[in-house]
């Protein structure tokens, strides 16, 4: 027979014989089967001991502590029964647990030895007591519990039914275990439990689902599935044999199983990924799908590669089998079929690979076949024009690229383009094009294809040859001389290919410059003032004349002055005219003389743009050419009007004096003089001498700080003539000296043209008496004023200020000084309410603008305001009176050496000083004193109307702190006492507020000075409290009073509705010293244990805690109706001083009034019936009872004794039983 024995948890004997559980069979087949243990062995039938825990034919029993450790202290014997099993390797014997266990044993384990899974199925169990018992049956799976194998069961109570209860197990859960606990789940003694028929079957795994397929998501290798690969940073991905099942879950090892990662895979479908993984070098990979209780499917392996080592092999000697460019090895070439050679570092490895590419790498060709030993031979290439780059490189297996050598070649199968036709970098002619030239080596250009060698050619014979750098080509042609050169040019690539010739180009060169044959003179004659004397200059070739820079011109001697003879006409030709129109004032008697010819900054050149020499030939005889330009100038403008400044419609006589008397001829027009102004002055008299007069009339907008003609040119005919009076009565000339010099009108006059008002205006304005309540609100009751103000500028000179005190009716002259900007006018009287304006002059009389401003004049005083006499112990009192205001009025009110603000409301006015700001001085007031308050209202003119009393403020002597109030009375309540205190002397202050704050805690303020009396709540019942009170006055706080009497606030009476009657019920307590108080949970209600057989208790209990009690307390219990008669009390506790049980039990000494209303009972702490052992706190639950008087009980001693002998007893019987039916 196998026995296990449970143990409760909480008491345990010291020694315990396991003689309890019965193990009748276990079963482990491919099919359910019954293994059946049969027959019952006493402790002497033991034959074997063995280790603990027990392995016994692959099975392993042990007894599991709370804690989850093997209980050590559990032994396991094999007794000599016989074994009826289907398993194998079962001897003969069978399975006792035995020995002392500690209370911490929580469960019977069972479970192969050798972690073998296998498929639970049932258990039948009996409890060995005359009780049931719950447990709970677990099945464990690589040492954790397995989700859903968990079922509670109530195992019967011994022979309460037959043959056991047969625990069956369903659900999936219980397919796949390795471990079976029994675990108790509740208290018992002497437990135990009997087993038998444990049916278990093959193992059914959990998950059937397969990996079919994984992948790399950078398998680099030959292969995109051979699982090698030279990146380490990997997403992984694959597919299932099915659908993922709901819990289920895909895991992933890239260390051959040596870690697990959960892969991303949803339920529903048959593929799944993990990424961000890094291969850390080559290892096997594996994948399986777990369920949701960790049991794992089928493994998938594969073994991976990671190679990130790049081949090593290098490439040299690289060459191509045609390299026709300039030198062999320049990879230039107009061949496209190439053998490509090149010589290896070392030979190529059994699985690397050669790759060749003719397009700077953007194709590879395999060429490993071209490779024999360390030389390649690279045949049937095939180039494609133009520049390219050619790379070779070696690649490993898994796909590493050794060192690229990179070679640029260029395949140039095509002659040249022919080049442009040359032309001229400079053509010095007349004409860009006309390709002429004056240079001995002339420099030609064009354009060729980029790089190309440009050869310039006079028919067979080079004449240089370049580059065309960028297309374009440029160079000095040689061995070229004067006369007509035909030119072409051809290009040639460095693959050696030759161009077309590009078209002819003629051009011709002209190295010599043209010479003057001769020049010729005016006719002989006398040129006068206008006259133009005209020269021509004969070259032996056209020449041409730009002017761009510069006019030629030939100098000339006129007198004794040089004048010049410009440049006119004749550009082209071989004749070039030159002109000089005489100068008034010029006279020569005896023939002007010819200078040098200068180009001036012009040019003359020829068609090859070779310079004209100046170096004059075969000039004609200019003895005879004579010049008289002798005529009347004007010698000055001054004017007949006096200096100063002149306005509109003033008028200016402009004198001129000419040279020489002047005949006017106005038949035609007025002559008439433009002046600076924008004004014009007309000619009026003065013809026949040597002085005009010209009339000038000031209009609007016309100003000029000097009077001035405009510019030299001025004096305008406007038709009419003025002429010499004699000799060859030659126009005279008009020009004037440049204005502001000498002889100008406004260097000779001082006149000022002025149309514009002043710009400087009047900035402000102020009456000397501006009483109003403002020094600049312009209202005041003063009649006499110096009204005065300021300018937005200094006052210019000329300039003056004028002042109107009838809103402009009439003006006078204000004192302002030229240079000030400021400006006064004495004497003034106002005549009432009205505008003051004031402007600004200028000497031409120009107004500027006006600056006006209303203003008023009040005589009239507002009505005499009062002030109430006040007598006060403080020196910021509140004053008081009467004023009526009307509107803009303000009310004033002095006292102390200071002045405030006041206004009245409804005729009256108040003055706080304790809280009220100065307008003008500081308060000081002083205790015992008496002071005159004056209130004064003035109007918005500033009249003034004062009151007519004196000394209405009286102050008395200064107020001091309060003093301490006493107590009258300190009353304790329920968690809260009620204080009364006195009011003390307020000291001429009065008292405001109260505080009072309570030892060690408690507080109440009182915010006024008449209430003296708080209740302070929250305070704790059973502690004593102190208290101090202290009074506040305007001064400030009092001194603390004198410690209040001690006071204990108590609970000593509760109320509460009383059950099985119609009303409130009430408890009071009484005795247990001062601090003895009833908790707040106290009262009356219903039952808190039931009743005692065969009792009632109609009314419910009270029942109450009483805490902080020296002695006995007395319960004075009051219902509201009256009790039966006859009517015990009954208590809950303990029914002796001490003892530990409780119970409900008869109290005597109780107490009922005759009414049956008022019961009255003593309990002593600790005493009979006092449930809660410590000192001090009484606990006491009490019920009036109806029913028989009970004898007196037995005192039991040791319940447990009871306890153990019944479980003793019921297992007895349980065994004999038990033994006859394992027979």
């Amino acid at each position: 027979m196998v026995k296990f024995s449970f143990l409760p948890w909480g008491w345990i004997p010291t020694t315990v014989a396991l003689t309890g559980a019965l193990l009748c069979g276990v079963s482990y087949a491919a099919a359910p089967t019954y293994e059946t243990f049969d027959g019952y062995v006493l402790s002497s039938g033991l034959t074997e001991l063995v280790s603990h825990p027990l392995v016994f034919n692959g099975w392993n029993f042990s007894v599991l502590r709370a804690d989850g450790n093997v209980e050590t202290n559990a032994q396991l014997y094999v007794t000599n029964e016989t074994i009826v099993s289907v398993l194998a390797n079962f001897t003969d014997k069978a399975l006792i647990m035995d020995g002392a266990i500690s209370a911490s044993a929580a469960a019977l384990v069972l479970k192969a030895d050798n972690g073998e899974k296998f498929k639970f199925n049932s258990i039948t169990v009996e409890d060995y007591s005359s009780s049931s018992l719950f447990f709970r049956i677990e099945g464990f799976r690589d040492g954790a519990a397995v989700t859903g194998a968990s079922q509670n069961f109530t195992a019967p109570a011994y022979q309460s039914t037959a043959g056991g209860l047969i625990v069956s197990v369903s659900g999936t859960a219980w397919n796949y275990v390795d471990e079976i606990r029994l675990v108790l789940q509740s208290n018992g003694l002497g437990v135990a439990l009997a087993m038998d028929d444990i049916n278990v079957s093959a193992a059914i795994p959990p998950v059937t689902t397969t990996i079919t397929s994984a992948a790399l998501s950078a398998d680099s290798g030959a292969y995109s599935t051979d699982f090698i690969t030279n990146v380490a940073a990997q997403t992984l991905s694959g597919t299932l044999s099915a659908n993922l099942a709901t819990g289920e879950t895909v895991s992933v090892s890239i260390d051959n199983g040596g870690s697990w990662t959960t892969a991303t895979a949803t339920v529903g479908q048959s593929t799944w990924s993990l990424t961000g993984i890094t291969l850390a070098g080559s290892n096997t990979l594996k994948v399986k799908v777990v369920d949701a209780d960790g049991a794992s499917g089928p493994v998938f392996s594969q073994a991976y590669v990671l190679d990130t080592t790049a081949p090593t092999t290098t490439f040299g000697g690289l060459a191509f089998s045609a390299d026709t460019g300039v030198s062999s090895s320049d990879f230039i070439t107009n061949t496209a079929a190439q053998t490509i050679t090149a010589t290896l570092s070392s030979a190529v490895a059994g699985s690397d690979t050669v790759y060749g590419s003719l397009d700077g790498g953007a194709t590879w060709t395999d060429i490993t076949s071209k490779v024999s030993g360390t030389s390649l031979s690279w045949n049937g290439v095939v180039l494609a024009p133009g520049s390219n780059t050619l790379q070779l490189k070696v690649v490993d297996v898994a796909g590493n690229n050794g060192i690229v050598r990179s070679q640029a070649y260029t395949l140039m199968s095509s002659a040249p383009n022919t080049p442009s036709t040359p032309v001229l970098a400079v053509d010095t002619g007349i004409s860009s094009s006309d390709q002429l030239v004056n240079l001995a080596t002339p420099t030609l250009q064009g354009t060729a294809d980029a790089g190309a060698t440009v050869t310039l050619y006079e028919g067979a014979t080079p004449r240089g040859s370049t580059t065309a750098t960028g297309g374009v080509w440029s160079l000095a042609a040689s061995g070229l001389g004067s006369g007509a050169h035909t030119l072409n040019a051809r290009a040639s690539d460095v693959a050696g290919n030759v161009s077309a010739a590009s078209a002819n180009v003629t051009i011709t060169i002209d190295t010599t410059a043209p010479a003057v044959t001769a020049v010729a003179a005016p006719a002989n004659g006398t040129y006068h003032a206008g006259d133009t004397l005209y020269f021509t200059v004969q070259l032996d070739e056209p020449v041409y004349v730009s002017t761009s820079g510069g006019t030629p011109r030939i100098a000339l001697t006129v007198g004794s002055t040089t004048r010049y003879a410009d440049y006119v006409s004749g550009s082209g030709t071989s004749a070039l005219l030159f002109g000089h129109a005489v100068v008034t004032g010029d006279s020569d008697s005896d023939g002007i003389t010819v200078g040098a010819l200068g180009t001036n900054g012009g040019t003359m050149i020829d068609a090859a743009g070779n310079a004209a020499s100046t170096t004059l030939n075969s000039v004609g005889s200019t003895a005879s050419v004579l010049v008289d330009a002798l005529v009347p100038t004007v010698a000055g403008v001054s004017a007949s009007t006096a200096n100063g400044s002149y306005g509109v419609g003033q008028t200016i006589l402009i004198t001129l004096t000419f040279s020489t008397a002047v005949n006017v001829n106005t038949a035609g027009g007025t002559p008439t003089l433009a002046l600076n102004s924008g004004g014009v002055a007309t000619y009026t008299s003065g013809s026949g001498t040597n002085t005009l007069t010209f009339t000038y009339t000031v209009g609007a907008s016309q100003n000029s700080a000097d009077l001035d003609y405009t510019s030299t040119s001025a004096l305008a005919l406007n038709g009419a003539t003025v002429t010499e009076t004699g000799g060859a009565h030659q126009a005279a000339s008009l020009t004037l000296a440049t204005p502001g010099t000498a002889g100008s009108l406004g260097a000779n006059k001082n006149i000022v043209i002025d149309t514009t008002a002043p710009t400087t205006s009047v900035a402000s304005a102020s009456f000397s008496a501006d009483t109003g309540s403002s020094s600049t609100d312009f209202i005041t009751k003063t009649a006499a004023q110096t009204i005065s103000g300021t300018l937005s500028a200094n006052l210019a000179a000329g300039e003056s200020v004028w002042v109107s005190l009838d809103n402009g009716a009439s003006w006078v002259g204000a004192t302002a000084t030229a240079g000030s900007n400021t400006w006064s006018l004495s004497g003034a009287t106002l005549m009432g309410s009205n505008t003051l304006k004031v402007r600004l002059q200028d000497a031409a009389g120009n107004a500027g603008a006006v600056l006006s401003q209303a203003y008023v004049l009040d005589t009239t005083p507002p009505a005499t305001p009062a002030v109430n006499s006040l007598s006060v112990h403080s020196v910021t009192p509140t004053l008081t009176g009467t004023a009526t205001l009307s509107a803009g009025e303000v009310l004033t009110v002095g006292v102390g050496g200071a002045t405030y603000q006041v206004v009245p409301v409804a005729g009256n006015w108040s003055l706080n000083l304790a809280l009220a700001s100065p307008l003008s001085g500081t308060l000081a007031l002083s205790y015992s004193t008496t002071y005159s308050v004056t209130a004064t209202a003035t109007d918005l003119a500033g009249n003034a109307a004062v009151d007519v009393t004196s000394n209405e403020l009286a102050i008395g002597t200064a107020p001091a702190l309060p003093d301490a109030p006493a107590f009258t009375s300190v009353t304790a309540a329920d968690r809260s006492v009620t204080i009364v205190w006195s009011v003390p002397a307020a000291n001429n202050s009065a008292i405001s507020a109260y505080e009072v704050t309570g030892s060690p805690s408690g507080s109440c303020a009182v915010n006024n000075g008449t209430t003296t009396t708080c209740i302070i709540g929250g305070l704790t019942n059973g502690t004593s409290y102190t208290f101090r009170v202290r009074a506040t006055n305007g001064v400030g706080n009092s001194v603390l009073s004198a410690p209040s009497a001690a006071v204990v606030p108590r609970l000593l009476e509760v109320t509460s509705p009383a059950p099985g009657m119609t009303g409130t019920a009430k408890a009071t307590l009484s005795g247990g010293g001062s601090a003895c108080t009833l908790a707040p949970s106290s009262g009356f209600a219903g039952l808190s244990h039931p009743a005692p057989a065969g009792k009632t208790m109609p009314y419910g209990e009270y029942a109450y805690r009483a805490t902080d009690c020296a002695t006995s307390v007395t319960m004075t219990l009051e219902y509201p109706e009256p009790l039966p008669t006859g009517i015990q009390f009954w208590k809950y506790g303990p029914a002796t001083a001490g003892a530990t049980a409780f119970e409900w039990f008869q109290l005597s000494g109780v107490s009922v009034s005759p009414d049956r209303r008022t019961v009255t009972y003593t309990i002593l702490d600790n005493g009979v019936g006092d449930s809660d052992a410590a000192v001090g706190s009484i606990v006491d639950p009490i019920a009036p009872m109806l029913g028989p008087v009970d004898p007196a009980g037995i005192p039991v001693d040791n319940p447990w004794a009871l306890a153990l002998l019944s479980t003793m007893l019921g297992m007895f019987a349980w065994r004999r039983q038990r033994n006859a039916a394992c027979v």
